[in-house]
């Protein structure tokens, strides 16, 4: 496995890790990196969506994204 599909491995990984840490706390974890680390999670999530549809994949992130966002959201409401 070529070290760039290594690398975009992880940062995928890395990235749905925060998707799913922002849809459980309702967007805030989004919001607190945004505002102490200059707009980091936004760029970091738009890094990721170009580098998909760059591989070819921008349908696939499309939805893991939405699915990501929907567990998060049922894990939110299932707490309750």
């Amino acid at each position: 496995m070529p070290i760039s599909a290594v690398t975009g491995l992880i940062e995928g990984v890395y990235g749905g890790t925060e998707r799913f840490a922002n849809g459980l706390t309702g967007g805030l974890y989004g919001y607190a990196v945004d505002q102490f680390f200059d707009d980091d999670y936004r760029k970091r999530q738009e890094r990721l969506r170009r580098m998909a549809e760059q591989a070819g994949l921008g349908t696939v992130n499309t939805l893991s994204n939405r699915l990501i966002d929907t567990s998060a959201i049922g894990m939110r409401k299932f707490r309750k």
